[in-house]
């Protein structure tokens, strides 16, 4: 299946234009396929963030330009009714933004930085494979849904029985910060990025992101700076976010 594809069958999922079938299988290829979880977990986030923009309506158009440049096909070929040719054209961004992003250009203006442009989280595997009634698989699948508030009480429960996971704490941080419980969250972040483990510079990435959402520039510069550089992942999504403040 084409990423094209992919875009267009995750579009259909987050508009709830699938049985209960089709549901399934999409969150069943989301639990074993981590570039598709990736996928729709930054979809997810770029629809929270228009319905969030006031300037929504706007940046839709400009979305659709973006759209027929990068598929033109698809814009001449369509068939669908009128929904889903505004969400086929949003599919299309969602690619591009991910291209954008994987290929590492600064396409956010200079003094732009917001939140959940930035927010787009690693998704989380506890566990190789087990029985989705298991601990473990349903803090993973709620938080790589991006269901944050079924995820926090799962993800505080199964610290209780595994205190070293490092990731399952970063994940349990950043499902906190989603549900604008800073605090806590930035307690957290604090202690893995003072830690030794190699999440470390994430408690840092992190801490940054908490002091965008605060709107707090210079902290989030601050945070930055102690990111080291040999971070690979990491290194193209810290310059963006410095181009962006």
């Amino acid at each position: 299946m084409t990423n094209e594809e992919n875009y267009l069958r995750i579009e259909a999922y987050l508009q709830g234009e699938l049985d209960a079938t089709e549901r399934a299988a999409v969150e069943a290829l989301a639990e074993r396929d981590a570039d598709f979880a990736r996928a729709l977990a930054e979809r997810r986030a770029l629809a929270s963030h228009l319905r969030a923009e006031a300037g929504a309506d706007a940046l839709r158009f400009t979305l659709a330009d973006l759209g027929a440049k990068y598929f033109p096909s698809e814009a001449k070929t369509a068939r669908l009714p009128r929904p889903r040719r505004q969400w086929l054209a949003l599919a299309a961004v969602a690619v591009v933004v991910l291209v954008l992003t994987l290929g590492g250009i600064a396409w956010w203006p200079a003094g732009a930085a917001n939140y959940a442009d930035f927010a787009r989280h690693e998704p989380l595997a506890l566990v190789e494979r087990g029985a989705a009634d298991q601990l473990p698989s349903r803090a993973e699948a709620a938080y790589n849904a991006g269901e944050f508030e079924q995820a926090i009480p799962l993800l505080e429960s199964y610290l209780e029985e595994h205190p070293a996971d490092e990731r399952a704490r970063l994940a349990l941080g950043v499902s906190l910060l989603e549900r604008n419980r800073d605090q806590e969250a930035v307690d957290i972040f604090t202690a893995i990025a003072a830690g030794k483990s190699s999440l470390a510079a994430y408690g840092n990435w992190y801490l940054a992101l908490a002091a965008v959402k605060r709107g707090e520039s210079a902290a989030a510069e601050a945070f930055l700076r102690r990111i080291p550089t040999s971070e690979s992942y990491l290194k193209a999504q810290v310059e963006r976010l410095r181009a962006a403040l």
